[in-house]
């Protein structure tokens, strides 16, 4: 986001083979980690063999996002894991029925 307005977005469905959100252009991190640059092309029901598998080559992997996520400030797998420290939080807010 750039003040208050949405620059980039991009999702990648894995398990549905989708690309239901590609929003702006690729960032200085995925330009060369060679993701995020596509979605499902026109005519992409007449691909062959090869241009799926030059499709899936651009599509985003657990590594990628991560280190997009890191270049862009905050990485999951960085944020230490802290202890439980007791049974935590239940209830309902106040005003809540």
């Amino acid at each position: 986001m750039e003040g208050g307005r949405i620059v980039r977005a991009y999702c990648y469905d894995g398990a549905g083979g989708d690309v239901p959100l590609r929003l702006g252009e690729p960032t200085e991190i995925e330009r060369p980690l060679g993701v995020g640059h596509r979605g499902l092309e026109e005519g992409w029901e007449n691909w062959h063999d090869s241009d799926w598998d030059d499709w899936h080559a651009a599509m985003p992997h657990e590594e990628h996002v991560m280190a997009i996520a890191r270049h862009w400030g905050i990485c999951p797998l960085d944020i230490p894991e802290a202890p439980p420290v007791d049974e935590g939080i239940y209830g309902f807010p106040a005003g809540a029925d």
